[in-house]
């Protein structure tokens, strides 16, 4: 008993997808659906191909791999969601001190900056109840049974409540 291997689909293999905190956003509108996912293409890669093994799985049903399409983003500047986001450098001095000289090295650390450059339609949106002041949702669950042709509406009601 001791020399009967493991088979090959139980052999697991590490998972270094979720090594650091990942970021996920779900869009729907119509018949298609968005997901983005933060970090870089391999991690959506091997995003897609979990998906698709649990769909196969769960509906026992085969899905190809074609509806599905990756696109990557510049490095440096998105927008999405009326949200725009940039990686920007921050040049840090840092003085060492030596015996004669005093040497100055810069050290760049990279953060992301998110823009919001319409306040006047997240003043609207919040004073509908979308959102708070800051920009940041408000979730209700009544608003997740809509319909498209509800959300629709409602754009409509806020874009005419703007324009008008």
């Amino acid at each position: 008993i001791r020399d009967i291997t493991k088979p090959s689909w139980i052999i697991l293999q590490k998972c270094t997808f979720f090594r650091k905190k990942p970021s996920f956003h779900y869009v729907r509108y119509g018949n298609k659906s968005i997901l983005s996912v933060g970090g870089i293409y391999h991690s959506a890669e091997k995003l897609k191909y979990l998906f698709l093994k649990i769909w196969q799985y769960h509906f026992h049903f085969l899905f190809e791999s074609y509806g599905i399409r990756i696109k990557k983003i510049p490095n440096n500047c998105f927008t999405f969601l009326g949200y725009t986001f940039d990686v920007q450098n921050k040049i840090i001095a840092i003085r060492a001190k030596m015996l004669e000289e005093l040497p100055e090295t810069s050290l760049i650390n990279k953060e992301l900056c998110s823009i919001t450059p319409i306040l006047s339609l997240i003043g609207l949106l919040a004073r509908e109840g979308f959102c708070d002041a800051l920009g940041h949702p408000i979730g209700k669950l009544a608003w997740s049974t809509l319909t498209d042709e509800g959300i629709f509406n409602r754009f409509d009601q806020i874009w005419r409540n703007l324009l008008g």
